[in-house]
């Protein structure tokens, strides 16, 4: 035996001997604190073990700064385990990703009590205005069945950021644009004779984000339906019959014909829209956006430079995407005592059908069902409850106001 190896094993022995000595000494009252503290987030075993490895001083307990700006929780710090040898590095490693998740929970319970309020300061921040649009897509994005969006407007007035912005939120999402996606494109990925996914495919369980969709050729937009409406879509080449399930929600935005809406009657207004009534009921959401009027663009000027604005960091992003997978795990219960304010909403929107850009078909009342669905799933709850009827109801009714008409004739014309 070497006098190296000798000494490392003499070094040994006095290291455990020093460590059975360490248990014998009593823990701090800081220690104890932390220790009481540190029982919130792990379980006996881990307690026991970190308990050995602080009255050995492998271990200190310290405070951290929470990884989430205030937009998510008002917590400012938390507990964490640091080594104080490298081979202590590992196990500790595990203790605090053990730790991280269970603050994570409580975050998250934090979070759900005021979440829709918070997801709205969340959501593109950058934009003033919009609270509609942003209401709706909100929503979408806590949907569980598919829920389909359009932003029908002027250019230059904000539909992309509001397509990023649902992008950057998404836990599962794909994004296309109509000036380069074929059919092909949105179904499937053609390279040689290989076949893979396409947009609506990516975005199985998410969001498929089109924008532009009015550049899209018509006979390249016949992708859409299936997967909007079945949610799968199909490609055949070769002899082969391809399947991929798309069972995405559908947020796009497009330009009227003539790139900017000119007209302001129902007729003028329906003329100058890009798609044919097959596509657009389709839909659930349709939102008519134009461009500024001068009082309107002094007020979103006042608010630039006023508005406090909303830091989002990537941990924020990181929290509100894991926040939404746990809720659209979840299945809602809707209870039969809301029917009956439910079918007073749907009788007074069916009775103003007249005056409106679509029709009122039964794939309202199946997109009013799954919006208020979602609306519980944004406070992670499994039962639909009145406020979430009256959310959904409000996110509808903001919607066909924009795409609804006076009657011809009638004062205030649009």
């Amino acid at each position: 035996m070497d006098i190296s190896t000798l000494f490392k094993k003499i070094l040994d022995i006095f290291r455990s001997a020093a460590d059975l000595i360490l248990l014998l000494r009593p823990l701090t009252d800081k220690e104890k604190s932390d220790l009481i503290e540190l029982e919130n987030h792990l379980g006996k075993d881990e307690i026991r073990l970190a308990r050995k490895d602080l009255k050995q001083t492998k271990i200190t307990i310290i405070r951290k700064n929470i990884p989430y700006s205030s937009l998510i929780t008002d917590k400012k710090d938390c507990i964490a385990i640091e080594p104080r040898y490298s081979e202590m590095e590992e196990k500790t490693a595990a203790l605090n990703g053990s730790i991280d998740k269970s603050i994570d929970n409580m975050i998250f319970k934090e979070f759900k009590k005021d979440a829709w309020q918070r997801l709205q300061k969340l959501f593109a921040p950058h934009i003033v205005g919009f609270e509609s649009v942003k209401k709706g897509a909100i929503l979408q994005l806590f949907s569980k069945d598919q829920f389909h969006i359009l932003l029908l407007g002027d250019p230059g007035t904000g539909k992309t950021d509001i397509l990023r912005a649902s992008e950057n939120l998404a836990p599962v999402s794909a994004f296309g644009l109509g000036s380069g996606t074929t059919n092909t494109g949105l179904t499937v990925t053609v390279s040689g004779n290989e076949i893979s996914k396409g947009i609506l495919s990516l975005a199985d369980n998410g969001i498929a984000l089109i924008d532009e969709l009015n550049l899209m050729k018509k006979e390249d937009r016949a992708g859409l339906y299936n997967a909007m409406e079945k949610g799968f879509t199909t490609y055949d080449k070769g002899g082969h019959h391809y399947k991929f399930d798309a069972r995405c929600c559908v947020l796009a935005s497009a330009n009227p014909k003539k790139g900017k809406f000119s007209g302001e009657s129902k007729k003028e207004i329906a003329e100058e829209i890009p798609f044919d009534s097959a596509l657009l009921s389709r839909f659930h959401l349709i939102y008519l956006i134009r461009e500024a009027t001068l009082k309107q663009f002094m007020e979103i000027t006042e608010k630039v430079f006023t508005q406090k604005k909303n830091r989002i960091s990537d941990n924020d992003y990181r929290f509100i995407k894991k926040y939404i997978e746990r809720s659209k795990s979840l299945d809602v219960e809707f209870g039969e005592e809301h029917n009956e304010m439910i079918k007073q909403f749907i009788l007074e929107i069916k009775e103003k059908e007249k005056d409106m850009l679509i029709d009122i078909t039964p794939r309202f009342v199946i997109g009013l069902k799954r919006l208020i669905d979602a609306s519980a799933r944004v406070s992670m709850k499994t039962k639909a409850e009145k406020e979430d009827v009256w959310r959904a109801m409000e996110v509808f009714t903001l919607s066909m106001k924009d795409i609804t008409f006076q009657p011809s004739g009638a004062p205030g014309e649009h």
